[in-house]
């Protein structure tokens, strides 16, 4: 399993590879055997200075005690090759991905995550797992779910099924303010039509909402998990100015 994951991220010499939770280094090793240099980020202090001991006669490797969630990034001077890899925490790894993926020097990213959390990232619209981290990875980046792990490559085994996934920087121009703020409105209440789930919660008379959709030949009964990134883009446009994304009301909405 831990070869077919350095594999699938494909490191060469020209490569600078952050690697999020390193652990005891099971991945790290294979990483500097082939990249120009790996930058390790673990959390746990004891664990990070057994890395430092363990990969000191190795030049390439940098080990960082530090939470990723507060690490710098792009690093500096931003290599032109930057990979990332990584068995994601899976109770942090949707927001891991949704710091690093909408950065611009990016390459890759290999990331284990549970396989929900993998289908989910993965779906296409009209699927049932289709959502906004769905629509948030793929505005950002080429997703491809490679392959299942299974418990018992674990110890100690855990509950759940994972999956690996791999992503690739499309380099997209920024998103437009208010493109994320209105789907995760819309999938808030996903079992009601497009037309209820954006009128119920965005600050637009439902006569504008309605009029949006129509202008943009979205038929207002269809549910949000039909809709796809470019119409969300489209709807974006006219009905963006009605967002006010305000931290209570974003805390209360659900980023699924």
């Amino acid at each position: 399993m831990a070869a077919a994951i350095v594999a699938a991220a494909e490191p060469c010499d020209q490569d600078t590879i952050i690697e999020i939770g390193p652990g005891h280094g099971i991945l790290t090793g294979s990483l500097a055997e082939k990249a120009g240099r790996v930058i390790a980020v673990e959390i746990d202090k004891s664990i990070a200075e057994e890395l430092r001991q363990k990969f000191a006669s190795a030049g390439n490797v940098t080990v960082v005690q530090a939470d990723f969630m507060q690490f710098p990034l792009p690093p500096e001077p931003c290599p032109s090759s930057l990979k990332f890899v990584s068995n994601l925490p899976y109770y942090i790894a949707t927001a891991i991905l949704q710091k690093i993926l909408p950065l611009s020097c990016w390459q890759s990213a290999v990331v284990m995550v549970q396989l929900e959390v993998a289908q989910r990232i993965a779906s296409g619209a009209g699927t049932r797992e289709y959502g906004y981290m769905s629509l948030f990875c793929q505005y950002f980046s080429d997703v491809k779910l490679l392959f299942k792990v299974s418990p018992g490559c674990f110890s100690p085994p855990p509950k759940v099924t994972s999956a690996v996934l791999k992503f690739e920087n499309r380099r997209p121009d920024p998103p437009p303010a208010q493109l994320f703020p209105l789907i995760k409105r819309a999938f808030h209440q996903r079992r009601k039509t497009i037309l209820n789930a954006i009128s119920n919660n965005i600050e637009a008379p439902k006569e504008a909402v309605l009029e949006a959709l129509q202008s943009v030949e979205i038929d207002p009964k269809s549910r949000p998990e039909t809709l796809t990134l470019e119409s969300y883009l489209r709807l974006t446009s006219i009905l963006g100015k009605y967002i006010i994304d305000n931290t209570q009301n974003s805390k209360q909405l659900n980023n699924k």
